[in-house]
């Protein structure tokens, strides 16, 4: 907190007036101090959310119904109500920049974000910003110029998240034991039927590869990846596995399945999530990875999944219609 109180009191009233709009790729403490200091003044406020944003909210209902912990469950939900309540209630305060962060909960001006999905969850929690649907960049041009050059049907590709980072420790847990089951399975179609399966393991750029020398030591047919793009995934392998990852969506875009792994996740914790859309092909046991294992699995793109990917990407020119926007 001290670093964030120094932060606001190091920046002159002589540099917020030098500039006319302020323009943002987060929602984190210093950018809330920014944003407070030129709201202040009456100026223009505009955030770029680059990602997909979602509700991985859950009712107690739910809790009783489906949780193998409920009192772990319902601690963690409460907290989380209450934290989210207090956030809301001085998003617009000068106490903001010290309070835990919400995603696009910020009063700014203007917020972009990728599509109609992420506007839906951030109209829900803030009613102040007008929020723009129009995509973003990044994505219009690398999925709108993407061709297909190699698809090895001996090629798994797991794509894991980083929730180590985000100190979502149990999550990590249950990514690790189905990336542990990945491999388990491989091995024997390996052994049983004389296959040559491989599985690459594409880090997240926030990620350390320590955390994934065990399986490269124990199987010979792993290998970690941290330099390979998506795109260059998607053209290398023919199977694509995660659990919540957005690359999950970037699959969408360009009609390849890219299959979530609800083994050893809660899958009812995330239905009101983007992995609730039936798009969205999900596998829940063992038996059903095996299975999808075992396929001669080729990828050709599948028209049906890159239409229902528009709800969450909006793939148009992007650039214009955002220029245009801010500087109205």
């Amino acid at each position: 907190m001290k670093y964030v109180y120094r932060f606001n009191k190091e920046i002159p009233d002589l540099l917020i007036s030098e500039y006319d709009i302020l323009i943002i790729g987060n929602d984190g403490a210093l950018q809330r101090i920014l944003i407070n200091r030129f709201r202040k003044e009456k100026k223009k406020t505009v955030m770029l959310l680059d990602g997909l944003i979602s509700d991985y909210s859950f009712s107690l209902k739910e809790i009783v119904a489906y949780s193998s912990h409920p009192f772990r469950d319902c601690l963690k939900r409460l907290k989380k109500s209450i934290r989210e309540n207090i956030v809301k209630k001085c998003a617009s305060s000068e106490l903001s920049p010290f309070l835990p962060g919400l995603i696009g909960i910020s009063p700014v001006s203007d917020i972009f974000v990728i599509g109609t999905h992420s506007k839906e969850v951030i109209q829900r929690i803030n009613s102040k910003s007008t929020v723009h649907d129009l995509g973003l960049p990044r994505f219009w041009k690398t999925f709108n110029h993407c061709n297909f050059s190699c698809q090895d049907p001996s090629k798994v590709c797991y794509f894991p998240s980083a929730y180590k980072w985000h100190g979502q420790f149990r999550e990590d847990e249950a990514q690790h034991q189905d990336i542990r089951m990945c491999c388990e399975l491989i091995q024997q179609i390996n052994q049983k039927y004389a296959q040559s399966l491989q599985l690459i393991i594409k880090m997240h750029p926030r990620e350390s590869a320590e955390d994934y020398f065990p399986y490269s030591s124990n199987y010979d047919f792993v290998r970690i990846e941290s330099n390979l793009s998506v795109m260059e995934c998607f053209n290398t392998c023919s199977l694509f596995l995660s659990n919540l990852s957005t690359v999950i969506i970037e699959g969408l875009t360009i009609g390849i399945p890219v299959y979530s792994l609800m083994i050893h996740f809660d899958y009812w914790k995330y239905k009101k999530s983007f992995l609730g859309e039936d798009c969205i092909r999900k596998i829940y046991d063992k038996q059903s990875l095996y299975t999808l294992l075992r396929e001669k699995n080729t990828v050709s793109a599948d028209l049906t999944l890159i239409q229902r990917s528009r709800y969450f990407c909006n793939m148009q020119t992007s650039v214009e219609p955002i220029c245009q926007e801010i500087i109205k």
